[in-house]
Order: C-alpha cells, then structure tokens, then sequence
C-alpha cells in the first residue's frame, strides 16, 4: 500500500480572490482570514493570472467582469493547466445562461453578488473540499494501481478487489454530498439502487451486470454539483431558462465520469447521461429511443421516477403507491419501456418493501 499521505483530504489553506471590487476583497479577505485561510488578492484577470501560477492556491473565487483580463479568460486559462483545483465564481451579473457558460470553461460552482450572507461561502468552500478530495483520492489511488500493476501483474486480481472497494466508498460518499446539496437524504439514492437491482434481475440480466448497475446508480444525479444553489433547490416552478441548466447535469455527471476505466464509474457515466431518456424519444440530452438507450438507463429512469414521485421533496408532497403506479402505467411506452413497466408493476410489494427498508419520516407508506 502507498503512504497514508495519499489517503489525506484536500484541505482549503490558501484561497485567491480575484475581484475588481476593492472593498469586497477587503470585506472578504478579513472575513476569511478570520476563519484561518491565507488570502492573495488580485483586482484583474491578469493580476490574478500572474499570482495564481506564482503559487497555485487551494482554491480561487473568482468574478467574471473585470478590467484588463475577463474572469472567463482567467477561469479557461488556469481550469486547462490545473482542473483539480475547485473555482467557485461570484459574479454581480447573475445570469443563469452565464452561469451555464461558466460551468463550460471549468467553473466548478457559481454564487450571485451580493454576498448577503457571508456564511454561505464557507458552505460552499466545505462543499468543494469534499468533491476535490474524492477526486483526489480516486485519481491518486488508481495511478498507484497502475504502478503497482506494472511492477507485479501477478497480483493484479487482489489489486482490482480493492480498487472496487474503493470505488464503492466513492460512489457512496459522492452520492451523500450530492443529495445533501439538493436537500435530499442519502437514503434516495439507496433506494434506487436497490430497486434498480430488482428490476435488472426480473428483467434478465445476470446477478454481475444487476450487482454492476446497483453500485452505479448512485451516481445518476453526479452532475448536480455543476448546478448553483438557487436553481438546484427553487422551491417554486423553474423558469425554461432554469430548467435548461438543470438538465446540464447529466452532461455534467457524464463529463466528470467519462474518462474513467473503472466499471462502475464508466457505468456510472452512461447512466448519469442517460437517466433522462424516455422511450418514445422525448428525453434529454440526446433524444435516444428505446432499445437505443441502455439498458441501466432505462431501469435507473423508472427506479429514479418511482421513489422520487413516492417521497416528500421541497416543490412537491409525497405521492401515494396508486398514485405513483397508475402514473408509471399511463406513461409506459413513452417515457418507460414498457416491459420494465410491467415487471415493476409485478413486483410492486418488494419495490415498496425497500422504499419502507430506508424509510424516511416524510415518506408515504
């Protein structure tokens, strides 16, 4: 095994303020010193620049409209050479389609001035800490396999169990932060699993691919992390502008994911861009219809649709199991495969049997 450095969090020390705005980078600048973190100001993009490549911080926040050099030249810039350092954006405009674009050139979340209340940022910073460390350590610990492999190829088989064992604890914790973002409990996320694998078994695939495809539905709403606080959690209907950047989190999670060569993660990113797809070809992002999208996909979308209809969320009350399956029946064949339907339909009592296992105070039983 490597030194136990490798298993170490990533820690936010030293923080870059990129602002034009001198009384805000002062304001913030002492709120944050308050709390411990090393602040470096820049008042322009290309101040900021020559500072971040001076020392690399631990993070950098980041405003959009400056004089000499724009925050998105900057953001490109320093998201091409160091990806695994978060970039949180505070921008005065507060455009949803400017956060999209932000989210395009490597911004990793996005805040509107003003910054009323300041604790939010320290919220923020907590959430980013969490993502790069699991980042982190994925990356650090799959590079160490490959050593390890190329040195001993005997022992490549143990090598893989652990790294499965280290993709499930992953998967796990990534999950948890996700729901905890959208004000959800991680039991969601437990719940689709587990009926995902029921289903999957019920429909014919084999006890690995089931088993495969409970480990990654975790991950179907991974993406979310891309998508800013005041859309992810609106309580009140989005407006169309907002519910386009939602939908941004299954090429989001499917980006995150894609490059990986791990089952469940690359598992993990078909399902994180295809969980959206209907039947009939109406889904998003890619319009697939039927068998063209994968299998995982379908199951995960009828697994995902089921427990999210039957648990209380913050725009809707818990719906009733008649009124979740006579929903499920009247949109089999377009927006659910219908022999998934009608195995769901089949097995309804165990389906609901592992929505009581994770039971949440909210839910309807």
């Amino acid at each position: 095994m490597p030194n136990d450095h490798w298993l170490e969090d990533y820690q936010v020390q030293k923080i870059l303020l990129v602002d034009d705005e001198v009384a805000i980078c002062e304001n913030l600048r002492a709120f944050f010193e308050d709390y411990g973190y090393q602040v470096t100001l820049a008042h322009n993009g290309r101040d900021g620049l020559e500072a971040f490549h001076a020392a690399p911080p631990d993070l950098v926040i980041l405003d959009l409209h400056m004089p000499v050099m724009s925050g998105h030249t900057m953001l490109t810039s320093i998201a091409a050479s160091h990806p695994e350092i978060p970039k949180l954006i505070i921008s005065g405009v507060g455009l949803i389609s400017e956060a999209m674009q932000t989210i395009s050139e490597g911004a990793w979340d996005f805040i509107s001035k003003p910054l009323n209340d300041l604790d939010v940022l320290l919220h923020k910073i907590k959430l980013l800490q969490e993502k790069a460390s699991l980042l982190r350590q994925n990356r650090l610990y799959q590079e160490h396999l490959e050593q390890l492999v190329e040195q001993k190829t005997g022992a490549v088989k143990i090598l893989n169990l652990q790294l499965m064992d280290t993709q499930k604890e992953l998967v796990s914790k990534l999950s948890d932060v996700i729901e905890t973002r959208s004000k959800e409990t991680g039991n969601h996320v437990r719940r689709v699993a587990d009926i995902s694998r029921l289903l999957a078994l019920a429909y014919g695939l084999d006890v690995e691919q089931a088993e495969l495809l409970r480990m990654a539905s975790p991950l179907h709403d991974v993406g979310k992390i891309g998508i800013p606080d005041a859309v992810l959690n609106k309580p009140g209907k989005l407006s169309a502008e907002e519910f386009e950047l939602i939908k941004t989190h299954t090429t989001i999670g499917f980006r995150m994911l894609d490059n990986s060569t791990q089952p469940i993660i690359k598992a993990g990113a078909i399902i994180a861009r295809q969980h959206h797809e209907r039947w009939d070809g109406s889904g998003y992002p890619l319009g697939l219809k039927g068998e063209e999208i994968h299998i995982f996909g379908r199951i995960t979308c009828l697994a995902d649709n089921y427990d999210a209809l039957r648990q209380k969320r913050h725009y809707k009350d818990a719906w009733s199991r008649e009124e979740t399956l006579d929903y499920i029946l009247a949109n089999s064949a377009s927006f659910f495969e219908p022999g998934l339907v009608t195995i769901l339909a089949a097995h309804i009592n165990e389906v609901e049997d592992i929505l009581r296992t994770y039971l949440q105070p909210e839910a309807v039983v």
